[in-house]
């Protein structure tokens, strides 16, 4: 068994060049990990809730994301686990209710040591996002995190996403990354 208990706070500023200036926010995100390995299988189970309270006053963006995953793993190889997935998550506006929306995202992948010297993760799935009062959206996903360790102290990461997420412009609720 394990059981980690994080809570992480930031300040963050970002530019943008859609306002030419500066998006300012806090991002606080509190995670509990839980997880048992058996002899070929293991399971994760986490719940994120992550807060983003944008500093403009009553601003549209800010928003609470709570979110519920498990990942079940199975051993493939000594150092490799395929992978199945399920997030269920809730975004919450604060001051823009009608934003609301719910989403369920289903995956499956590989996630280990591939050779001595490449690891990783890479998964694949469908991402169904029920909004409130906007247009519903149904999608491909992707995630990929790969590292190469070139020596002891040097690596090469690469990574790669395919997704949905908020957009922090007024003019926008999402955008594909």
């Amino acid at each position: 068994y394990f059981l980690k208990v994080e809570d992480n706070f930031k300040e963050v500023s970002v530019p943008s060049s859609y306002t030419a200036g500066f998006i300012d926010y806090n991002l606080n995100t509190a995670t509990v990990n839980f997880g048992r390995d058996y002899k070929k299988f293991s399971y994760e189970l986490t719940f994120e809730d992550l807060d983003y309270d944008y500093t403009e006053i009553d601003s549209p963006t800010s928003r609470n994301e709570p979110n519920i995953n498990i990942v079940y793993y199975y051993k493939i190889l000594p150092k490799a686990s395929g992978l199945v997935e399920y997030t269920f998550g809730q975004i919450n506006y604060k001051n823009a209710k009608d934003n609301d929306a719910i989403y369920n995202e289903f995956l499956t992948g590989v996630k280990g040591e591939f050779s001595p010297h490449i690891s990783g993760t890479v998964k694949a799935g469908y991402k169904e996002r029920d909004n409130k009062t906007k247009e519903d959206r149904h999608q491909i996903v992707t995630y990929t995190d790969i590292s190469y360790s070139l020596s002891k102290k040097t690596t090469f990461s690469l990574s790669y996403t395919r997704s949905t997420e908020e957009a922090s412009y007024k003019t926008e609720d999402y955008k594909d990354k």
